[in-house]
């Protein structure tokens, strides 16, 4: 839970926030002004001012962005699966409410229409209100925005036969309303409404932090999808600071298959993080995070 640390009446620069990661260790930032605090149907939601961050997002008391940071997620949740994907018309976001993941989608020529399905109405709101910089897409004509359960969403469309190039799960963390989100059913049906070239990419923890995440996210991708990949960025705010990413193709087809670098001058992405290096670079990973992922998938018969 997220926790102010003082005793009696201090100076607003004595307020911290504090997020408790993994056996003892924790992650701390100085408030300098609480913007916003509620309840919505589905979580905690607190927006505060930091001396170093920027503004800061904060739900059930983990950190979600920061305006110092919020671009490395954003852009590596997006034009990496983009770039891999040889002709992205299409594209499905469950979750994303702050608006940054379409933001960067939008930057794409190929692109004709992106869907937004966002369970949680409040988020959206005070993401509009509070991050303007991270939300500017949310009335862009390609999007199709809807406050409703993804996965609700995901399972109409199973049945209607629609399919999308790309499903991007920009999701929390797998406990509270994420958790569904993390399920080898969802991870069945998103498969299902890709088309025949698709792409699914999901966030999926921290390898230092949460091994035992990992093994669950890809054990459990690996049933569905052919050779589940991982890929990293470094995200400063997010436990441990390496993060990673589940890449899966619908066919199994390598992530450098289609990329063509030329498609990221013919965009001018104009990117903080991403660039074309970092397209192969990314899925380069430790020897202990590849050993521990080959013996996951190995286990399901990947």
């Amino acid at each position: 839970m997220s926790f102010f640390e003082f005793e009696g009446k201090v100076p607003a620069t004595e307020l911290w926030f504090t997020e408790k990661d993994y056996n003892g260790t924790a992650f701390q930032v100085r408030v300098t002004d609480t913007l916003f605090v509620g309840q919505s149907n589905f979580q905690r939601i607190e927006i505060f001012q930091t001396e170093g961050l920027g503004k800061a997002l904060v739900m059930d008391g983990c950190m979600m962005l920061t305006e110092h940071d919020e671009f490395v997620y954003h852009e590596m949740i997006s034009h990496l699966p983009m770039l891999a994907h040889p002709d992205p018309q299409t594209v499905l976001v469950i979750g994303g409410g702050d608006g940054g993941t379409v933001r960067e989608l939008v930057k794409h020529p190929t692109l004709k229409k992106v869907t937004m399905v966002e369970i949680d109405g409040l988020v959206v709101e005070k993401c509009r209100e509070y991050f303007p910089e991270v939300s500017c897409a949310l009335n862009h004509p390609k999007l199709d925005l809807r406050i409703e359960d993804g996965i609700k969403y995901v399972k109409d469309r199973e049945r209607s036969g629609d399919t999308y190039d790309l499903v991007i799960v920009d999701s929390t963390d797998p406990f509270g309303p994420a958790a569904v989100l993390f399920t080898k059913e969802f991870y069945t049906s998103c498969r299902t409404i890709l088309s025949d070239k698709g792409i699914l990419v999901c966030q999926s923890e921290s390898p230092f932090f949460y091994p035992k995440a990992i093994q669950k996210i890809y054990g459990l991708l690996g049933q569905v999808f052919p050779c589940p990949k991982m890929y990293m960025a470094h995200i400063p705010v997010y436990p441990s600071g390496a993060w990673s990413f589940a890449f899966c193709t619908k066919d199994g087809r390598d992530a450098q298959a289609d990329f063509d670098p030329k498609r990221i001058e013919m965009a001018n992405l104009n990117t903080k993080y991403y660039n074309a290096g970092l397209q192969s670079a990314a899925f380069v990973l430790p020897n202990f995070i590849r050993e521990n992922l080959d013996s996951i998938l190995k286990e399901v018969n990947v």
